[in-house]
């Protein structure tokens, strides 16, 4: 509806968490009608995202506004802000099978006395990549008319093909539990990074207990799983 009137949009806590949910004040001619195309769009997502989010919800609540709404100017920049900035991965990595190398997500999305904020979280185990990938971000934001900052870092930490700590942890694996463990890269942000930044020819490897659903409202820790990292992790250091 052209003529909606926006008044506000949030969405998300925290810039490294996938956001669960969001929502939209919205002021329109009709209810009904609007009613009617968030339950088609519904429908439409439904199928979309069926076997990624089956639990996707959208529903639509009366609720009483001021009048202040937004001019169609601003409201039509932050439609086209998180449409035109990319989201989720970017490019693979040529050297390592299925793992992404370079992505960003939209965290949180936040409205305030006299604008929107809309943080991202941009991620990459190549700097170059990371850097290349913000000043394209940077550019879309001022064709739009945003502003732009950008705020902390995780530094890319490559994945060592020849690691001597790695080759003590997987054989110490071996001999505790009678079975290989499974070594692989992974795409996230940790301090290993800063580590290594810091440190010239740095070695490092991580691990941690098992977990499930990391970041959202569902996440958990296994107790037991937690006991065999730590006996595993005496173990390699007696080793090292």
């Amino acid at each position: 509806d052209y003529n909606a009137l926006l008044y506000s949009v949030t969405g998300g806590d925290k810039d490294n968490v996938i956001p669960s949910r969001s929502e939209a004040v919205i002021a329109t001619e009709s209810l009904e009608e609007f009613t009617e195309t968030v339950s088609d769009l519904r429908a439409a997502f439904a199928q979309e995202y069926k076997d990624t989010d089956s639990g996707l919800k959208m529903e639509v609540i009366p609720c009483d506004v001021d009048d202040n709404p937004m001019n169609y100017e601003s409201r039509d920049k932050i439609i086209a802000a998180p449409n035109t900035i990319p989201n989720g991965v970017q490019k693979m990595s040529p050297d390592i099978e299925d793992l992404p190398e370079t992505s960003l997500n939209l965290g949180v999305m936040a409205t305030g006395d006299s604008e929107v904020r809309l943080i991202y979280l941009v991620r990459s185990n190549v700097d170059a990549a990371k850097d290349e990938l913000k000043a394209k971000v940077e550019s879309i934001a001022g064709e739009i008319g945003a502003g732009f900052s950008f705020n902390g870092d995780y530094p890319g930490w490559a994945y060592r093909k020849d690691s001597k700590l790695r080759d003590i942890m997987f054989q110490a694996f071996v001999d505790m539990y009678g079975r290989e463990p499974v070594v692989q890269a992974i795409h996230a942000g940790v301090e290993c990074g800063m580590f290594a930044q810091a440190i010239d020819d740095f070695d490092a490897v991580s691990i941690g207990p098992d977990m499930q659903d990391i970041h959202t409202p569902g996440e958990r820790l296994y107790v037991e799983s937690t006991k065999r990292v730590w006996e595993y992790l005496l173990e390699v250091l007696a080793r090292l």
